[in-house]
This record gives structure tokens, sequence and C-alpha cells, in this order.
């Protein structure tokens, strides 16, 4: 950190940028962002191999997407996003994986599907398994939960039971151990 480069913009046009999140593998930096460049908030991406950025890819359909976060193992790369389809609907989770450093993407999937807020989507790796833990709200308070994306499959379990509200979850893989943090309250 004693050196930086200059600063450079991930976008140049005028639209609204906002929310980006950074992962990173071999000598490849991903970069996610919420974009309003097509009249709703989109979710893109960008990699960048040392010092060359490639170019912007659109991730979601139309809808209301934001607050992306991204996770980056190996080859392998996971982007989690929060979406509504209109202004009245709760938010879901959704996420989107790639498995050759952004060179092709899978089609995109529903994690959450509540009446209430699913919200600040924390992906994670752990071997070959994806996961993702989440805030959310279809408890009547705001928990914790956690899904283990494998094969297709979709398993949500509710993470943190108690009678504070557990919120804001953070995780990071270090040395095969997920790390996960939250706020109680009150």
């Amino acid at each position: 950190g004693r050196i930086w480069r200059a600063p450079e913009p991930i976008t140049s046009e005028t639209w609204e940028t906002a929310e980006p999140n950074l992962g990173s593998s071999f000598r490849s930096i991903f970069v996610v962002w919420r974009d309003h460049r097509e009249a709703t908030s989109q979710i893109y991406v960008r990699r960048f191999d040392e010092t060359i950025g490639g170019d912007d890819f659109r991730l979601t359909s139309p809808g209301k997407a934001r607050r992306p976060s991204v996770n980056v193992l190996d080859r392998k790369i996971i982007v989690a996003w929060e979406n509504r389809s209109n202004d009245i609907d709760p938010a879901n989770i959704f996420t989107i994986s790639s498995f050759d450093l952004g060179e092709t993407w899978l089609v995109s999937q529903q994690v959450s599907q509540n009446t209430a807020e699913s919200i600040l989507p924390q992906p994670n790796f752990h071997s070959d398994e994806m996961g993702i833990f989440w805030q959310d709200g279809s408890s009547g308070k705001w928990e914790i939960h956690f899904s283990l994306l494998s094969d297709g499959k979709r398993e949500e379990t509710r993470f943190t039971q108690s009678n504070r509200s557990a919120i804001q979850p953070s995780s990071w893989l270090s040395h095969g151990q997920i790390h996960l943090t939250w706020v109680n309250r009150e």
C-alpha cells in the first residue's frame, strides 16, 4: 500500500453507478456494481487482469437490482445481489456464477423466495460448494439465513435464532474456514 496507481473510473458515462464490490483470484480482479444505464438498476461486472481492464458485462435482467457482492476462488466466481421485480414487492436474493474466470456465466438463479425482505447477500465458497448468507425478515424480525448452492439444489436454513435481530452479515473464507460476523440488535 505504499505506492498507488492513479484512480480510474469504472465507467466514464453520465448515468448513475453505485455500490462497487471487489473479488480477486490469480492475477484477476473482478469489480461488480449497480448501474442505471438501462433505465432500471442492473448489476455489471468487469474483469481486470493485472493492469488491463476488460469490457463491462451485464449480469442481471431488467428489475431493481442492488447491493452486489462478489467472491472468487481459483477460476470460480459467484456474484449475489438483491432484486425487486417492482417497487412494492420485497427484495429477494439472486446469484450467478462462472467457472472459467468470467469468460462464460451460468443462468442466474433466485435463492430466496420470501414475502418479506431478503437483503445484503454474502456469497462464499467452501471446497467445491458455493453458499450464500443474507439478512432475512421472513420470521418477523431480522435474522441471518444461509443457503448451500450445490448441484442445482437450494437448501435454505435460518442461521441465527435469538430474541434479538441479526443484521449486516459479513463473511470471508480463510484457510478452508468460513468466517461470519453480524450485528445483534434489540
